[in-house]
């Protein structure tokens, strides 16, 4: 067909086919791009939906599975140049989903005040300069570490937790029972929390289970095969804890993959909790199993 050529379906039925064919397969976006000046009309905004930067080296276990072009993946420098070169109005209106690792917590801020939209969010290296920009999110998933925003005092009736039905907790350096129990129950719309490798916040989760009565799941995420069922066995405060359906470990070794999956397709440790719960509830699995094991094995492309 020649580059002048009217296309041979009715625009808005083609139009409909490459943005699906995007969703269902975002790797190859930027090859639906070259297709026609038109089509990269289409879908482009969709190639910045989900938003992954790594500027941590590959060795670390943080370096980003694709390498091809989608979601980036180059050091710091290139990296948010890169990102920094497409207008904010495309990272505004566009971005839903931001994975956000950087070595320099300085370089972080200008990607957080172009994506200004997000309502996925998953960042390490905070500081308190970031607290504007994140609070002002319409954010429904969060995952970080909240001490690092260094405030006084964690105010968990902030409006930016309003909207949250998914919190994971990274690095929580102080578990105070008082300060997480009674802040964690006051956010209205929590479903689902989470905590990675976090053996304090496991000894606050009996509290959490009782005082949160809005939470469906309750997760420890183990990026490795943390053997906690050998603290339950000798520990009552837990092994009652691993009684509770709500309560599940998830093994995520594959972590970033893992987070991509959910982005892009639904397909996270979330997503398994849930549906290991609901089983679990039904009977289907044994009341006494809480691990699930293993990764989401699902293709990216």
């Amino acid at each position: 067909m020649a580059d002048d050529a009217p296309p041979l379906l009715p625009p808005e039925l083609e139009q409909e086919i490459f943005v699906t064919a995007a969703y269902v397969t975002p790797l190859a976006i930027p090859k639906f791009m070259l297709v026609a000046w038109r089509v990269k009309l289409w879908v482009e905004p969709l190639l910045y939906r989900v938003v992954m930067l790594s500027g941590i080296d590959a060795d670390n276990g943080w370096a980003l599975d694709s390498e091809s072009g989608y979601p980036f993946r180059c050091s710091d420098s290139v990296l948010f140049a890169r990102a920094l070169a497409v207008p904010p109005s495309t990272l505004r209106d566009s971005t839903q989903h931001l994975f956000l690792v950087s070595a320099d917590p300085d370089v972080i801020q200008p990607i957080l005040s172009a994506a200004s939209n997000v309502e996925d969010l998953w960042i390490n290296n905070l500081n308190g300069d970031h607290w504007p920009l994140v609070s002002a999110m319409p954010l429904r998933r969060l995952a970080c570490n909240l001490e690092a925003f260094a405030l006084p005092i964690i105010e968990f009736t902030h409006p930016m937790f309003s909207r949250l039905t998914h919190l994971e907790l990274t690095f929580v350096l102080h578990p105070d029972e008082d300060i997480w129990c009674t802040g964690l129950a006051a956010i209205p719309t929590l479903t689902h929390l989470a905590y990675n490798n976090d053996l304090g916040m496991l000894s606050l989760s009996p509290a959490l289970l009782r005082v949160c009565n809005s939470l469906q799941a309750l997760i420890f995420i183990a990026l490795t095969h943390i053997p906690i069922l050998d603290r339950s066995t000798v520990d009552p405060h837990l092994r009652d804890l691993t009684r509770d359906p709500r309560f599940v470990q998830v093994v995520c070794m594959r972590y970033v993959r893992d987070w991509q999956m959910g982005a892009l397709k639904g397909l996270d440790y979330w997503e398994r909790a849930d549906d290991f719960i609901s089983r679990r509830r039904s009977g289907e699995i044994d009341p006494l199993h809480y691990i699930i094991p293993g990764d989401a094995s699902h293709d990216l492309s």
